[in-house]
């Protein structure tokens, strides 16, 4: 029998690199609502943390607020991660879903940049697409297809999309919006904590030590961490790190072919939420 009581209320399920890292942590000073200690927990996903089983995530949770949330960019990339979707819904049929994007091309670029400052080993921009590595990055700016995957499963009215834009430049009536979405108390101000995820961030910090945090050994330590250590940690490798490690050049024509082959899933994307998503570049 399945536990009504089981988390979470609302997940973030993406994109990578559209502003799930600034989302949650806006949400987590709420006084209504608890985000994971870990905050990507990959829970859903069979490859990655699945088998730790439900107490381990309920663990992850903090007790004696109503409305308890996560943010795991990894469950919007069906191509490598199939099966997320019907997984939550086994666990939760009743969770709110945010996906929050952002320019497809700018977030395929951002995406690439944040992978060769964790691990390297990343293909030319202009050779980008002819390798499996950026397909991959390709597959997560189609957010139709993505979202698709979720709308298989879930009722529309239970999945709201934010537009990064709209958190940048009216971030108070985004945030009160999403509020509301997830049964919090949309009053509250809600102040910007530190960005730790940003590619200044990154680039301040060693490679050898991104990779190191990201080890599978070590999640259980970064979920039990409080902020205030992994800020110092942070700082003190900026340190370390004395000049910003820099990402390859990305050429005009390494742009142009992006935004060829996302163009029709932004067109899909539009005609699904019927919004035009006026500035983005394709």
């Amino acid at each position: 029998m399945r536990d009504a009581n089981f988390p979470p209320e609302f997940i973030i399920i993406g994109a990578m690199r559209a502003g799930t890292t600034a989302l949650a942590g806006r949400l987590a000073v709420h006084p209504d609502i608890a985000m994971s200690r870990l905050k990507e927990t990959d829970y859903f996903i069979a490859e990655k943390n699945f088998a730790r089983g439900p107490l381990w995530y309920r663990s992850l949770f903090a007790e004696g607020k109503p409305v308890r949330g996560e943010a795991s960019p990894n469950y919007t990339k069906s191509d490598v991660f199939p099966g997320v979707p019907q997984r939550i819904r086994a666990a939760r049929p009743d969770v709110k879903l945010i996906y929050i994007v952002r320019d497809p091309v700018e977030r395929f670029w951002s995406h690439y940049n944040h992978t060769w400052l964790m691990r390297g080993k990343l293909p030319e921009p202009d050779a980008l697409l002819d390798d499996r590595e950026g397909g991959h990055i390709l597959a997560s700016s189609m957010y139709a297809r993505q979202l698709g995957a979720y709308l298989d499963v879930f009722p529309a009215e239970q999945v709201c999309v934010i537009d990064l834009d709209d958190l940048a430049k009216g971030a108070a009536a985004t945030l009160a919006h999403v509020c509301r979405f997830v049964g919090a108390n949309d009053s509250v101000a809600l102040a910007a904590p530190e960005e730790a995820n940003s590619a200044a961030s990154l680039a301040q910090t060693p490679g050898w030590a991104l990779k190191l945090s990201q080890h599978k050994a070590l999640t259980g330590l970064r979920a039990a961490a409080p902020a205030s250590v992994k800020d110092a940690a942070r700082r003190l490798l900026g340190k370390v790190q004395r000049k910003p490690r820099e990402t390859p050049a990305i050429s005009a024509s390494a742009r142009a072919r992006v935004a060829d082959a996302l163009a029709d899933d932004a067109v899909q994307f539009r005609a699904l939420l019927g919004r035009p998503f006026a500035h983005w570049s394709v």
